[in-house]
Parts: structure tokens; C-alpha cells; sequence
């Protein structure tokens, strides 16, 4: 008797615990709300870029291209928001005005977020978040 109720004890501490790393981590998605942030790509042909954030609004800065994208965010759950480009600075580059992507955090380990968004034609990209 004295054993299943040690094992009952133990399984809810579990629970409650596990519950508790769980909202923990969805809490930290706030941090990435606001600031400024360098993303990480393991797609080395894509530039580095920087991006300055408020609640709605995130310039994205690509210096080795020169170029900068200004977006629309809408925060849609704490950790997954809709970016929509709302202007550019580069007149080549017009076509991605109105274009809209989903991005996901997915996991955050210290002062990283890693997430992904995936493209109209099913094409997901990973990256990082510093």
C-alpha cells in the first residue's frame, strides 16, 4: 500500500514538472518579441541578416546585399507569428511586397531561438534566432 502511494506521488511530481518546462518555454518566446536579433541560416548563399523588432513591426537588414525589408508582424500564439513585407528599399526586389510567411520557435536553449517557416510550394527553411 505505502509503495503505490509513493509511486502515485512520484508520477504526479513528474506530471506537474514536466507541465512546468513545457510553459516555460513557451513564456521565454516572449523574449523574442522585441529587440534586435541576428539569424543564423545553414543555407550558406543566403546573406546574414539583422532584424529589429517591436510588437509589429521587424526591418530585416542584409548588409552584404544592401538590402532591407520592412514587415508587418502579427504574433498569432507566443511562439509562431505571420511576417507580411510591407516595403523595400530595393526596387528589385518589389515583388516580395505582400508576399506573407508563418514562422514556428520551436525549441529555445539559452538566448537561441530555433525555428522554421515553410514556403507557399512546401519548401521549409531553418533557422536560428541570436
Amino acid at each position: 500500500m505505502k509503495r503505490k502511494k509513493v509511486v502515485y506521488i512520484f508520477c504526479c511530481l513528474l506530471i506537474i514538472f514536466s507541465s512546468l518546462t513545457v510553459l516555460g518555454q513557451k513564456s521565454k518566446c516572449t523574449d523574442f518579441k522585441n529587440g534586435t536579433f541576428e539569424y543564423l541560416v545553414s543555407d550558406k548563399s543566403l546573406p546574414k541578416a539583422v532584424s529589429t523588432r517591436t510588437d509589429s513591426i521587424q526591418i530585416d537588414s542584409y548588409s552584404d546585399k544592401k538590402i532591407e525589408f520592412k514587415s508587418k508582424i502579427n504574433w498569432l500564439t507566443e511562439c509562431r507569428y505571420e511576417l507580411e513585407c510591407i516595403s523595400v528599399n530595393k526596387p528589385s526586389e518589389n515583388s516580395q511586397i505582400g508576399e506573407k510567411v508563418i514562422v514556428q520557435i520551436d525549441k529555445i536553449e539559452g538566448k537561441k531561438a530555433f525555428c522554421h517557416y515553410e514556403y507557399d510550394d512546401g519548401t521549409i527553411r531553418e533557422f536560428i534566432i541570436i
